[in-house]
């Protein structure tokens, strides 16, 4: 798989979501993979809760951005603007800021 990233001569962005999820051996390979990355004019964006602490988060060259949760008027405000403004939708967004807890 290495060789066919470092052959890629177009930007390409690769994106794992959930890393919290991921198993031993899948876990390896993507190690593998992202060590290639620097090489290349690409970009891998891994996201993974805090509790996470495998092997992806100890990459060398790395960056970590580390977001807080959002506040209740946050996430409604973010459901509001997704939803849009039908009738039939208001109210939605705090409901669901406060089941969300500000994921």
């Amino acid at each position: 798989m290495a060789q066919a990233i470092l052959a890629r001569p177009n930007r390409t962005l690769f994106v794992l979501e959930d890393a919290h999820w991921i198993d031993e051996v899948s876990e390896s390979m993507l190690a593998d993979f992202l060590t290639v990355i620097p090489q290349t004019p690409s970009l891998a964006l891994v996201t993974y809760r805090p509790d996470y602490e495998g092997a992806l988060t100890r990459m060398h060259g790395t960056q970590t951005i580390a977001l807080a949760p959002l506040s209740d008027p946050e996430t409604a405000a973010l459901v509001s603007e997704l939803l849009g403004p039908d009738p039939s939708v208001v109210g939605l967004g705090q409901t669901l800021a406060q089941r969300a807890a500000g994921n």
